[in-house]
């Protein structure tokens, strides 16, 4: 074997700089890489929580756009069949110009009865009240909406003409047949839920909580040319009462922030068209709006400050027996 030459080239290794440089590019690509990492990872779970509060309004709406669907008018002489009032004005938007708002929020309530048999009727209905209870007044801007569904108790008592639906079922129904109607649908549908300020709210007591930070919950009705039924409806074109006892067909009350406070359909009256408004406060933001002092002042500048935060939904809903 030939030895091997002295003179041949030896191989080089990388230098100290070479390798601290190689280290710092390295290091500068994984905390990029890492930084992007995280931007995502902050993203996902934003866009998880952002949908699942998305889902929960969105099963309210639909839980009270199936209600809605099922109103129907009881078709008797004084007889109340629907009922939109104003319960309390949320008081979130002071200057609607300097905010450029599209409309002023505000919480209303819901009254109707629907069919669940021969001339047999159940009243439903939504409502904004306090968190704590169904029974208590809401303090605006800020409340929870409300399903209610009566039921019998001993302290509700039973008149002729109301029953249970069955032996398991306690929910309330009641006969529209002979001259006791009128008399069931306006003790059931105003007395009883205190809608249209003709009674207490002592049996809202038969609810259940549908969703919280409620800061807009508007019900506008409309007849069959989609006109609004508000203070800017032709007078001319409310159909007028049938003798001057009667209740008119469609009765509308004082005007309260460019609405009618309350608005009663009865007889064969309905609406053709009912559209629902509602508008509620990611979790997270009413979890400090909580946890702020009990100031009206400094709430309600908190959430026009955090107006990007609050979820609207709008839904328009055709009502198949209506006053055309």
């Amino acid at each position: 074997m030939k030895p091997a030459s002295p003179f041949l080239p030896r191989a080089r290794g990388f230098s100290l700089i070479e390798l601290l440089v190689s280290v710092g590019l390295l290091s500068v690509v994984v905390l990029a890489l890492y930084a992007m990492f995280d931007q995502t990872q902050k993203a996902l779970r934003g866009a998880s929580g952002q949908a699942d509060l998305l889902e929960g309004a969105r099963s309210s709406l639909g839980l009270i756009i199936r209600d809605l669907q099922e109103a129907r008018s009881a078709g008797v002489v004084d007889g109340p069949n629907f009922a939109v009032r104003v319960s309390a004005q949320a008081n979130l938007i002071v200057d609607q110009s300097l905010k450029f708002q599209e409309r002023q929020p505000i919480l209303e309530e819901v009254w109707g009865i629907r069919n669940v048999g021969d001339h047999r009727f159940q009243v439903f209905g939504y409502f904004v009240a306090a968190e704590d209870s169904g029974s208590t007044p809401v303090k605006p801007p800020v409340g929870t909406l409300y399903r209610y569904e009566d039921h019998m108790t001993a302290a509700r008592g039973v008149d002729q003409g109301e029953y249970p639906m069955s032996t398991n079922d306690l929910t309330i129904q009641f006969t529209t047949r002979g001259n006791r109607g009128a008399g069931l649908l306006q003790k059931n549908l105003l007395l009883l839920t205190g809608a249209g300020s003709r009674g207490s709210i002592t049996y809202r007591t038969n609810s259940s909580r549908v969703v919280d930070g409620v800061v807009n919950f508007k019900i506008t009705t409309y007849d069959a040319v989609g006109r609004a039924i508000d203070p800017l409806y032709p007078a001319e074109l409310f159909p007028p009462p049938d003798g001057a006892t009667r209740f008119p067909p469609l009765l509308r009350d004082n005007v309260v922030q460019k609405l009618f406070s309350e608005v009663t359909y009865s007889d064969n009256a309905m609406p053709a068209y009912i559209e629902v408004e509602l508008d509620t406060l990611e979790p997270r933001l009413l979890e400090q709006y909580r946890a702020l002092p009990p100031n009206a002042a400094i709430r309600n500048r908190y959430l026009t400050n955090n107006l990007s935060r609050i979820q609207s939904f709008r839904q328009r809903i055709p009502i198949r027996t209506s006053f055309r």
